[in-house]
């Protein structure tokens, strides 16, 4: 993996705006700047990219502050083809606990990305890992020495420190074709062992039949002569069958026959019973044709009554229909009348209760108006008076608490007289000093002061007293003055709200006023209007036309009520013709077929007499034939019987034929399948012995065991190089690849052991000082990386070092950089990370990097 150009955005201390860093025609360079200004971020932000790891354990460690969201965008090189890797992360919110990552690889063709990203991050990472040729943790472990943990590789144990090495030199496919081969060798294994036991399985079956040859022949000789005995009963039965059978078909007919009687009987009944009924039919026919001319003059009246009385049925409907309207016109003109009179009678309602007395009290409420006015200055006045008490009442508080002060004062002036006198009477004899300057006082200048003190604490004494009589009596004119205006001020308050609510109030009713009286000029003359409305009928004059109209029609029409029922009694008197010349009708047409149907039951009833005197007389005659019917059907039963025994031995004996032939084909196909399952066995016991062998080969003791072997000796020949010219061939290592058991028995074990030795001997790793420590961890981890790129399928031409040297001494960083320039060669790039003034100034190529307040930026020097 070559950088080619890597871009940063808010990742880490890297903000907005950072210009990208080329690597194109970098070799060896030096990424220098002071310690915390962002020069190991630039190498997370790398790593970061290829596989979302870096220092920081949390994602959201790996955004700027301040900012919610961070993007790494690296081109690069691997195997000859170019690639960008695009990673970036959001910061997670209140909704959100973990924030939202995406990965993006694409293919560089020429001037287009071509994306290969997966349909899931874990897919897209698969194939970044797949195409540098390693994972975040060989990487650490090989080519990338990162700040504080030069010795990753070193402190790891044995088994940790090879299994570092196998994914260096890719011996993990070895791993996977390892537990595929014993995959295989298992299934085989156990393919065998099934296959085993179905061979025994098939011995042990076919030692168990016997051959069922001479009982085959046995039963199929018996099956020939029970075929033979079948086929003569077969035709003794069916001769029998046909006598039977003829012989029951006579019975037969002979009971169809009783039963045909029997019908005939019937039916000669049902006959007779109907050229009854006909002749009778006959009889009332002719009867009702006999009466034809009165029921034809009967039902010629029907006719013509029925025909009145429709014509006066519609005259009715008619009239009917006009009482309705002329109904419904009434109705409309009462009700258009009753609401003009409530409308009438409610307008006067408001006239009278409402308009007037509010309109005649206008001038009243204009005069009680006028006399509440007249009271305004008289309660200005007595405000004008509770203010200026109210002043009064300040003024002395104003001079109670000045008063009070004045008194305070005295008491203290007086307590300090009293004090100083008091230490005048305190000298007992001795030398008195004037308490105001401390110069002596003689007897006479002490007895002087102690009178000026008496007289002056008696002044305020006197001034005490008038004072504090002054305060007593401005108390009590403030309780006075506090006790009165209250209640001066809440006469005044009530009076000033009722005279305001007198006003509200009469100014409401005096603008009702005024309403009432223009609604009393517009409602006076319409209440007239709607009187003269209701007395001259103008108010439904459509409603009186209309029913006029209706009246008239009602006179044209001459309908009769009674007219109508007496032509209705004569209808039904009538009716009873209808049904006579109905019948009459019937009769006429109906009177030959009933006279010929009279003659045919006749005549059939006859037929079916004769027909049932011939089938009596045949039904003797059958009787006699069928005397030997019950021995017959006995001797056929017989029959029968013998030959359903015989079907039955049959049967057995071909079901027995059957499964000795089964039994012999069960027995040739046992050792068929013997023969397969031993061929089987066989073939699986040799792929089973392969993928043992392969097992071995592509274990640890195998392949991988000469591979690193292979490899072993060329890292530590590389990393004795590097060591003796960092330590002037002072220290050297060997790499152990197998120890010796403690017990002394079985194979020596795998192990991968560093073994440290300088001019006083080996010793152990964590004998040596830290700058020891760092050569070695160092000529170890570049000799690995020198491995790792030399080897095909894992390209790693790249080596990044951060910090480390600050534990070397002038001597040790001067042989450090010697090494770094001549493995120069063996990679694409190198990349070394320190704050050393003195070691940067050796590299020709630096990448300075600097933060400030607006976050870290870099360029190339």
């Amino acid at each position: 993996m070559i950088p080619l150009k890597l871009t940063v955005r808010n990742f880490l201390c890297y903000r907005e705006n950072v210009p990208p860093l080329d690597f194109t025609g970098l070799h060896i360079a030096c990424l220098c700047g002071a310690n915390g200004h962002g020069k190991s971020a630039l190498l997370d932000s790398i790593t970061w990219a290829l596989w979302g790891k870096a220092r920081g354990r949390v994602q959201d460690e790996m955004i700027s502050y301040g900012a919610d969201e961070c993007r790494v965008e690296l081109d690069f090189s691997s195997r000859d083809q170019k690639y960008r890797v695009i990673r970036s992360h959001a910061r997670g919110g209140t909704r959100r606990r973990s924030g939202a990552s995406d990965l993006q690889l694409m293919v560089l063709e020429d001037d287009t990305a071509r994306s290969v990203t997966g349909d899931m991050m874990r897919e897209t990472q698969a194939r970044i890992d797949q195409t540098i040729g390693m994972d975040y943790d060989t990487f650490i472990n090989s080519a990338f020495l990162v700040q504080g943990r030069a010795d990753e590789f070193t402190n790891k144990t044995p088994a940790e420190r090879k299994a570092v090495l196998s994914k260096v030199l890719g011996l993990d496919v070895y791993d996977r074709l390892l537990v595929r081969a014993r995959e295989r060798n298992r299934w085989a294994e156990n393919s065998a062992k099934v296959a085993e036991g179905t061979v025994d399985r098939l011995r042990r079956d076919i030692e168990q039949m016997e051959s069922p040859a001479s009982e085959l022949v046995e039963v199929e000789a018996s099956l020939a002569t029970q075929n033979k005995d079948l086929a003569d009963q077969q035709a003794k039965t069916s001769g029998l069958r046909d006598q039977v059978g003829e012989l029951r078909r006579q019975q037969s007919g002979q009971e169809e026959a009783a039963q045909r009687v029997a019908a005939l009987a019937k039916e000669m009944e049902q006959f007779g019973s109907a050229h009854k009924t006909a002749q009778q039919q006959v009889a009332e026919f002719e009867k009702l044709v006999g009466q034809a001319p009165a029921i034809r003059q009967g039902a010629a009246q029907l006719a013509t009554a029925r025909a009145a009385f429709a014509r006066l049925e519609e005259a009715g409907r008619n009239f009917d229909d006009l009482v309705g309207q002329k109904n419904t016109a009434s109705g409309a003109i009462e009700v258009k009348r009753t609401l003009l009179e409530s409308q009438i009678q409610q307008l006067n309602s408001e006239i009278e209760t409402r308009f007037s007395p509010k309109a005649q009290g206008l001038e009243q409420l204009e005069a009680t108006k006028q006399q509440l006015r007249a009271e305004g200055p008289a309660i200005e006045e007595q405000e004008r008076a509770l203010a200026a008490e109210r002043e009064c009442l300040n003024a002395l508080a104003v001079e109670t608490a000045q008063t009070k002060s004045a008194l305070e004062r005295s008491a203290s002036e007086g307590k300090d007289l009293a004090a100083k006198k008091e230490l005048l009477d305190g000298t007992n004899g001795q030398e008195a000093v004037c308490p105001l300057c401390q110069t002596p006082l003689s007897e006479d200048g002490c007895q002087r002061l102690v009178e000026t003190f008496e007289s002056d604490i008696q002044a305020k004494r006197d001034e005490y007293r008038n004072t504090s009589a002054q305060v007593k009596t401005l108390q009590a004119q403030t309780a006075e003055l506090e006790g009165r205006l209250p209640q001066k001020e809440q006469a005044l308050f009530q009076a000033q709200t009722k005279r305001q609510v007198a006003l509200q109030q009469l100014e409401q009713q005096m603008q009702e006023a005024l309403q009432a009286r223009h609604d009393l000029a517009e409602a006076t003359p319409k209440l007239q209007a709607m009187r003269t409305t209701l007395e001259d009928g103008s108010f439904a004059a459509e409603e009186l036309a209309q029913l006029q109209k209706l009246e008239a029609q009602i006179q044209e029409l001459e309908y009769d009520p009674e007219t109508r029922q007496r032509v209705f009694q004569e209808t039904v008197g009538l009716e009873e013709f209808a049904n006579q010349e109905q019948s009459l009708n019937q009769a006429e047409s109906g009177l030959p077929a009933a006279k010929e149907a009279a003659e045919q039951h006749e005549a059939m009833a006859l037929r079916r007499k004769e027909e049932m005197e011939l089938l009596q007389s045949q039904a003797a005659e059958a009787k006699e034939a069928l005397v030997g019917l019950v021995a017959l059907e006995g001797e056929f039963t017989q029959a029968e019987q013998q030959e359903r025994e015989l079907g039955v031995k049959i049967e057995q004996a071909r079901e027995r034929v059957g499964s000795l032939k089964e039994h012999v084909v069960r027995q040739e196909s046992l050792g068929q399948e013997l023969i397969a399952e031993t061929a089987r066995l066989t073939a699986l016991q040799d792929e089973q012995s392969i993928y043992h062998e392969l097992s071995t080969a592509f274990g640890r003791q195998g392949v991988q065991a000469m591979l690193i072997e292979t490899v072993v000796p060329r890292l530590e020949d590389e990393t004795n190089a590097l060591l003796g010219r960092m330590t002037d061939n002072r220290m050297n290592i060997k790499l152990e690849t197998q120890r010796e058991r403690a017990t002394g028995q079985g194979d020596p074990r795998e192990t991968l052991e560093i073994m440290v030795s300088d001019e006083l001997g080996p010793r152990s790793y964590e004998m040596y000082s830290g700058g020891e420590a760092f050569r070695v961890n160092l000529a170890l981890r570049i000799a690995l990386s020198k491995v790792l790129a030399q080897r095909m399928g894992a390209p790693l031409p790249t080596l990044f070092i951060d910090e480390g040297f600050g534990t070397q001494d002038a001597v040790g960083r001067e042989r450090i950089l010697d090494v770094i320039s001549a493995i120069g060669d063996d990679f694409e790039k190198v990349l070394v990370i320190t704050h050393l003034d003195d070691l940067k100034e050796a590299f020709p190529v630096r990448i300075e990097v600097q933060k400030d307040e607006s976050g870290s930026t870099f360029w190339i020097n």
